[in-house]
């Protein structure tokens, strides 16, 4: 943890992903599989701090507030508090998704190796997984490979429509 009125080191881009569309999911989702085994990426004080303040929970401000002693059982008292004041938002988040929220929209990504949930905010509601740039973008590829790999004729785009019948143009 930095010293008193330095801020911490942001987190790193594949640390958290916040794709729930609503905190308390954006808060299960810190649950990952890592080669087929669950991951809590919230393993410790530090880590649940970076993820509060990615996902705009705490400003930085408040944790350049935190002593440079933190870890001591003096100051771990205080730190608990203020962790309970993290739990706030989360709790708020996930009342405002009971009260207000359509249960329909909650869903699980479609890749069976993934465990994130999302709540669908789209359009046409159709979303089917949690990201495009990971599971999204995985799916397809494993489609398009199996596609050539059946033999199918894949096309960069829609497949041509036969012409118009009738005199063709000069």
């Amino acid at each position: 943890m930095p010293a008193p009125g330095q801020t911490p080191p942001p987190a790193p881009a594949d640390e958290f992903s916040l794709v729930g569309n609503v905190l308390c999911i954006d808060f299960v989702n810190t649950e990952v599989v890592a080669h087929g085994t669950p991951v809590d990426r919230l393993g410790d004080v530090d880590a649940l701090l970076r993820w509060a303040r990615m996902a705009d929970v705490v400003d930085e401000a408040a944790l350049r507030r935190l002593p440079a002693g933190w870890r001591s059982s003096r100051e771990a008292g205080r730190l608990l508090q203020d962790a309970k004041a993290l739990r706030a938002p989360i709790a708020e988040s996930a009342a405002w998704l009971l009260e207000h929220g359509d249960r329909a929209l909650i869903r699980r990504c479609e890749n069976p190796r993934c465990i994130r949930f999302f709540y669908d905010t789209t359009k046409n509601r159709r979303r089917r997984w949690c990201s495009m740039d990971a599971c999204g973008s995985r799916a397809k590829a494993a489609a398009y490979y199996e596609r050539v790999k059946a033999g199918q004729r894949v096309s960069a785009g829609r497949p041509r429509r036969a012409g118009r019948p009738g005199p063709s143009k000069p």
